[in-house]
């Protein structure tokens, strides 16, 4: 980048890179007077986000990050609709998503399934990274202004290595604990049999329950059995809504932006996870698929566990399920 900024400049830098380049590539581009749209994660580290966003604000620059269902039309409508207490307090929320990868994604770089790379932290699991959009979607939505989300404060749960040669985890079942002490199940895997698991999510509130899910709209559905649900429709958020947003911003016009802070609570999240003892699955556990020149480890059962977790708002431990026995 500093050989570009040598004999060019840049309104907007749009960085798509390793997670543990981005503290580096970003600090560079605001440095020389360019704004930026940064892929998520932002980093794995508090206080680099905390030192790019200060920057930003010093140079009067903007720093958005790429966190896309923050800028969804529909999820904001939703969000001042929350603000307005119009669902009235939220009490509990969960959800439960699932990408299957195996041996091709995680060998594909040399961060993948790590915890640091060349001594920075990635912290790359499905929590921090691949799984990651509707659990900071969650906390988006519970921010008590429309740039906020609700900050993570305790984590507790269960952590699981199906593959044996990562570095981190890859099955994770959490409960995490709001500032305003809403618990919000969380449940993700990259090993499993079946390609994709969910999304499946909910937020229940004092009048009724948020849900959305991969295949359908969002919708609100009211305790009191009088009143129609509200259909808010599907995802409304284009290929390239914040790149479009973020050139809006530049010119002066008021859009909605994902920003540092707007992150922050799901990496306090993910570094308290990371407190937790990883469980190694054992491989009398585990079918090993092969599929398509690649190889995959998928727990026995774990689908149906997950499944019956999520239903029963509950930690596998909590109903008598053990990944590692």
């Amino acid at each position: 980048m500093d050989s570009f900024f040598a004999h060019g400049e840049a309104d907007l830098v749009i960085i798509c890179a390793p997670i543990h380049l981005h503290t580096e590539m970003v600090l560079c581009a605001l440095n020389h007077g360019s704004n930026v749209l940064c892929e998520k994660p932002l980093c794995a580290d508090p206080v680099e986000t905390e030192q790019m966003d200060l920057l930003a604000s010093e140079k009067h620059l903007i720093l958005s990050v790429g966190w896309q269902l923050n800028y969804d039309r529909t999820v904001q409508k939703i969000k001042k609709m929350i603000l307005t207490g119009a669902f009235g307090k939220p009490i509990r929320g969960k959800c439960l998503h699932g990408m299957r990868r195996g041996k091709i994604y995680y060998e594909r770089n040399n961060w993948s399934g790590h915890l640091f790379v060349h001594g920075k932290p990635v912290l790359d699991s499905p929590f921090m990274n691949g799984c990651a959009h509707t659990f900071q979607m969650m906390t988006y939505l519970l921010g008590n202004t429309m740039d906020t989300s609700s900050d993570v404060v305790r984590v507790e749960g269960e952590l699981y290595r199906a593959n044996p040669a990562l570095e981190n985890y890859d099955i994770a079942a959490l409960r995490c604990i709001t500032s305003e002490e809403i618990p919000l199940l969380y449940l993700t895997c990259h090993a499993m049999t079946k390609e994709n698991l969910g999304r499946f999510a909910e937020i229940e509130f004092e009048k009724g329950t948020l849900i959305w899910e991969e295949s359908s709209s969002y919708r609100f559905v009211f305790f009191d059995e009088y009143k129609e649900p509200i259909d808010f429709g599907p995802d409304s958020c284009p290929r390239f809504q914040k790149m479009q947003d973020v050139l809006s911003c530049i010119k002066g016009e008021k859009v909605p932006l994902s920003m540092p802070k707007t992150g922050l609570p799901h990496l306090h999240a993910v570094l308290l996870a990371q407190n937790l003892p990883i469980q190694n699955i054992p491989a009398s556990n585990i079918n090993l698929l092969k599929e398509n020149n690649d190889c995959f480890y998928a727990p026995k059962g774990l689908e149906s566990i997950l499944m019956q977790a999520y239903r029963q708002d509950a930690l596998p431990h909590e109903l008598g399920f053990s990944l590692a026995q």
